[in-house]
């Protein structure tokens, strides 16, 4: 059932709202892929939206698959998000994080988290072939960082869901300048992302000024919750 319901999401992407697929990485052509999906004006337009899901079994397109699966895609998927991007005339890019390595044979993926920079926690498994530049969430937002976000010309806005705030905390990091340049705010969503005083002052400050997480509450909409490391506001929920 989830790979029926990643498939259909891509393929609404696509079909209904336009999308390109991209494989990645971009070369070699042959090898273990990952896919992002990319609005045609991705370049061009005024503001670029970058979606980034959470860890665990969703793929692009999701935001939990859980909520695809058992309530709709209104709610657990991105399509609503690529819809009123498109009403605002932004230019999109969905991440696929989770999607690090692909076996041999099986159309089956290895799960991975955003843990560090650098590492994967999970090893490939026998049979197992781990996708270039792409062999753990953190490298992945990195590579499409790198090689789409770069070279924009266009100001940027991200919404980043739990385990996405971290992999976004990640590219503040590692891509200090071009970040501070290109985002003017990020809106976090049940963000699994944190801030010490030991990090970054730029980053601390960026978190406190231009980005927001809604988080679970029974408070109405966008209550502060909490402002000590990073803006915390409800989402009603």
């Amino acid at each position: 059932m989830g790979d029926v319901i990643v498939k259909h999401i891509q393929g609404l992407m696509v079909s209904e709202y336009g999308l390109e697929e991209v494989l990645l990485p971009l070369h070699p052509e042959d090898g273990p892929k990952n896919n992002i999906f990319v609005s045609p004006n991705w370049q061009t337009a005024e503001r670029l939206m970058l979606l980034i899901q959470g860890s665990g079994a969703v793929r692009a397109g999701q935001w939990a698959r859980a909520l695809c699966i058992n309530e709709s895609l209104d709610i657990g998927s991105v399509l609503p998000y690529i819809k009123e991007c498109q009403n605002l005339s932004y230019g999109v890019i969905v991440f696929n994080p989770n999607l690090n390595s692909q076996p041999k044979k099986a159309p089956q993926v290895l799960r991975s988290t955003f843990l560090t920079e650098t590492s994967n926690p999970f090893k490939s498994k026998p049979g197992e072939v781990e996708i270039p530049e792409n062999e753990s969430p953190p490298k992945h937002v990195i590579y499409v960082w790198d090689n789409f976000v770069e070279k924009s010309k266009t100001k940027v806005s991200v919404v980043a869901h739990s385990a996405g705030g971290h992999g976004t905390c990640i590219l503040l990091k590692s891509r200090a300048k071009s970040f501070h340049s290109k985002v003017c705010g990020i809106a976090f969503t049940d963000s699994a992302h944190y801030c010490n005083p030991s990090d970054p002052e730029h980053q601390r400050f960026f978190l406190t000024t231009k980005a927001k997480n809604w988080v679970k509450s029974d408070e109405p909409l966008d209550t502060l919750i909490a402002t000590l490391k990073h803006v915390r506001v409800s989402a009603e929920t």
